[in-house]
């Protein structure tokens, strides 16, 4: 199906109210290039129309919180979408959506824990780690006040903490670890993970500069990628070429942002690149 088609018979279904929600959601789904024999390579792009139309549908008239898992599914499936996209710009305002489900507390945490997780990876891939705390601490805080000792949400509770620590100060995070939480997310650990959490709070195997924890790398970061590739697009491939390309984007942060930062290789100068 035709992108301008798709987007004529998706328009044509969320917007007839003749039918019930779920019967739109139904034939809209129904519509995905996953569920078609003819796929193609639009794949993505298509599947995010379709999850954007249902979300903007469900926003607007399901408002009594009747379909709250639903929409969280779709968020999910979007931000999957956008990541295979590797279109990483939504992904703040899809966090945003998340969290103002979840702030509702409408939602059981068993559904949580069934798409949380895979919402966080896909989110976990985009420069937005303020996006990614705030629902990692929503949905930390949802299981143990739940479950105290549910073993299964350390991994996650773990790279909380260590945003908590990397992240720049916020009003926002001071003000929500109260003691309770405090003392729950704590018992997950032993002293000697908090102790070597606290010393080693880095996420990946690299150290990453101080600065790319801001919100201000946030909001330049995507427009600073298009930049940069603009300019390396014609650019053979080779060893070395990082180099070249963290040195001209240097130059850019410093003479158009005003921000100094520090490659990869300056803050790791112990690891070799190529």
């Amino acid at each position: 199906m035709k992108q301008s088609k798709l987007k004529k018979t998706v328009d044509g279904i969320v917007n007839d109210t003749s039918k019930s929600i779920d019967e739109r959601l139904e034939e809209a789904l129904a519509l995905s290039p996953r569920n078609l024999p003819d796929n193609d390579d639009d794949v993505d792009e298509k599947d995010v129309f379709i999850y954007s139309s249902l979300v903007d549908m469900l926003q607007r008239e399901a408002y009594d919180h009747s379909h709250d898992l639903t929409l969280l599914q779709l968020y999910v499936l979007l931000a999957e979408a956008y990541d295979e996209l590797n279109d990483y710009r939504p992904m703040e305002e899809l966090a945003n959506g998340v969290v103002r489900l979840m702030y509702d507390n409408m939602t059981p945490v068993e559904v949580y824990k069934e798409t949380i997780p895979r919402f966080c990876s896909a989110l976990g891939e985009s420069v937005y780690n303020h996006a990614l705390y705030k629902v990692l601490f929503m949905y930390v805080r949802s299981v143990l006040r739940e479950n105290p000792d549910d073993e299964s949400i350390k991994p996650l509770a773990k790279k909380l903490l260590k945003l908590n620590l990397l992240l720049e100060a916020d009003p926002w995070r001071t003000e929500e670890w109260d003691k309770e939480f405090v003392t729950a997310i704590s018992r997950l650990f032993t002293k000697e993970e908090l102790t070597q959490i606290m010393i080693n709070p880095k996420i990946g195997g690299l150290k990453k500069d101080p600065v790319e924890y801001t919100h201000k790398w946030e909001e330049i970061y995507y427009d600073l990628e298009d930049e940069l590739n603009d300019r390396f697009e014609s650019v053979p491939r080779h060893r070395e070429l990082c180099f070249r390309i963290w040195s001209v984007k240097r130059e850019i942060l410093e003479e158009k942002y005003g921000i100094d930062w520090h490659s990869p290789s300056q803050m790791n100068p112990r690891v070799r690149f190529d």
